[in-house]
């Protein structure tokens, strides 16, 4: 992205939905099995990316043309072996909510199903403020704190959710 771009979405009517994912036992893979932690890494930004690419396609019928949905296609941080999403601030909460449920589902049961890793996530909402640069992104807010503390006050794997309709 070219030049500076900052959004503030600083009141109720603007919140937005972020999903936190954090991967659970990987501080005691890492030191056990370096390979092992690298791979549950690998496969969570990739069950990441490839249902991103899902979510942001839909097949119109009519026309029998796949056409580009980008309202619907989440963005996303990594920091370590956690993973945050957040919807689009221009789509409806209920429309963000339901499509990061898919996705953090969709995330956690691929690691499971694979063997590779097991995840735990919390989904909420709140203000984002998002600072763009040519060449960096700050992403900070209300959102992003309620999402990871949900995360980390489970004792399970899985996930919960709490918004605000």
């Amino acid at each position: 992205m070219k030049g500076n771009r900052i959004m503030v979405l600083p009141n109720a009517h603007d919140e937005v939905v972020v999903s936190a994912i954090d991967l659970l036992g990987f501080s005691k893979q890492t030191r056990e099995d370096p390979c092992g932690a690298l791979r549950s890494i690998e496969l969570l930004r990739e069950s990441s990316e490839e249902y991103s690419v899902q979510l942001a396609q839909e097949f119109d019928y009519l026309s029998q043309e796949t056409v580009s949905k980008p309202d619907i296609n989440p963005s996303r941080e990594y920091f370590g072996d956690s993973i945050f999403f957040y919807g689009n601030p221009e789509a409806p909460i209920r429309k963000q909510v339901s499509v990061l449920l898919i996705l953090t589902c969709h995330i956690i049961l691929k690691g499971m199903l694979k063997r590779q890793y097991l995840a735990r996530a919390g989904i909420a909402t709140g203000n984002l403020l998002i600072k763009e640069k040519e060449e960096s992104k700050i992403v900070i807010g209300m959102a992003i704190l309620n999402a990871h503390q949900l995360e980390e006050n489970q004792n399970w794997i899985g996930g919960a959710i709490s918004f605000n309709d």
